[in-house]
C-alpha cells in the first residue's frame, strides 16, 4: 500500500483480514492473493483478486461503498464490510468528519507460485491398515462441521492444498474443500464439544475431531471459536503430507503452551 501523492510505502495488507482491510509495516504477515491473466499478457483489467486462504465466507478482495451522504466514498477490504483507507471525494469526507485521510494506491509484489494438489482423502485403520472409506463431501454433526466417512469414492470430498515446487513433503499445510458443503472451508481439527479446554494431553479426557473448520495461520494454535456459544476451538494449518505416498498426519498446538 502506497500513498498516491508521494509513493511512500505505508505497509502491506494484513493476513488477518476479517471483512475489514488492515495493514502491517512488514511483509512476513502480508495477505497472499491470486488472480488470473491471459498467457503472455503484460497487464489485465477488471481482474478479480482472491484470497489464497480465505478467513471467512468472503473470498475476494474488493471494494464496497461507505457513507450515505454526497461525499460517499469507496473503501477497500473484503467485500461487504469495509474499512476506509482513502477513496472517493476525500476532501468532502475529511471536511465533514474532521479527518485527514489521503489517497492510496496498490502495488502487486510477486511471490513464487506453489504447486496446487488435488485429491480425495482415504481413511484407514492404523492398527490393521484396513481401508475404512473416504472423507465424505457432506459434513455431519450437530454444528455441521464434523467429518463423516463414505465408502464410495464418487461421494468423497474433493480437496486441495499447496506445496512448494519440487517438494516431496509439506508441513503445516491447509487443506481446503473444493466445493464446501458448509461455511467451514477447510478440513482440520477442532476440540470436542465437551472439551473443557483447547488442549490435549495424556491422562486428560479432552479429545480432537476432524472436520470442517475456519482458517488459522500455521503455528499460531487455536483460532476463534467456531460457535461462540459452545466455545469450540479449531486449527486448520495442521497437516504434514508425504507427496510421494500420500500419507497424512496432523499436529495440534495446545492453547496452554
Amino acid at each position: 500500500i502506497l500513498r498516491a501523492d508521494n509513493d511512500e510505502v505505508l505497509g502491506y495488507v494484513a493476513n488477518r483480514l476479517l471483512q475489514q482491510a488492515s495493514f502491517l509495516s512488514t511483509e512476513d504477515k502480508a495477505l497472499i492473493v491470486k488472480f488470473e491473466a491471459p498467457s503472455g499478457a503484460t497487464s489485465v483489467t477488471q481482474a478479480e483478486v482472491s484470497f489464497v486462504s480465505p478467513m471467512s465466507g468472503f473470498r475476494h478482495f474488493g471494494l464496497s461503498t461507505d457513507g450515505d451522504t454526497a461525499e460517499r466514498t469507496l473503501a477497500i477490504g473484503s467485500t461487504n464490510s469495509p474499512l476506509l483507507l482513502g477513496f472517493g471525494d476525500l476532501a468532502a469526507f475529511n471536511a465533514r468528519y474532521n479527518l485527514n485521510f489521503y489517497p492510496i494506491k496498490f502495488k502487486l509484489i510477486p511471490r513464487p507460485v506453489p504447486v496446487t494438489h488435488r485429491g480425495i482423502i482415504q481413511v484407514t485403520r492404523e492398527d490393521t491398515h484396513q481401508v475404512v472409506g473416504y472423507v465424505s463431501n457432506v459434513m455431519s454433526g450437530y454444528v455441521n462441521q464434523l467429518g463423516s466417512i463414505t465408502t464410495a469414492e464418487t461421494d468423497a470430498a474433493l480437496v486441495t492444498f499447496e506445496a512448494p515446487v519440487g517438494a516431496n513433503s509439506v508441513t503445516q499445510a491447509e487443506i481446503a474443500f473444493v466445493i464446501p458443503s458448509t461455511d467451514y472451508l477447510y478440513f482440520g481439527l477442532s476440540a470436542g464439544v465437551d472439551a473443557t479446554a483447547a488442549y490435549i494431553r495424556e491422562g486428560h479426557r479432552n479429545h480432537l475431531r476432524v472436520g470442517g473448520v475456519h482458517h488459522t495461520n500455521p503455528g499460531e494454535g487455536t483460532g476463534y471459536p467456531q460457535r461462540r456459544q459452545t466455545g469450540i476451538a479449531y486449527e486448520s494449518s495442521v497437516w504434514s503430507i508425504n507427496l510421494v505416498n500420500g500419507a497424512m498426519t496432523a499436529q495440534w498446538i495446545n492453547d496452554d503452551l
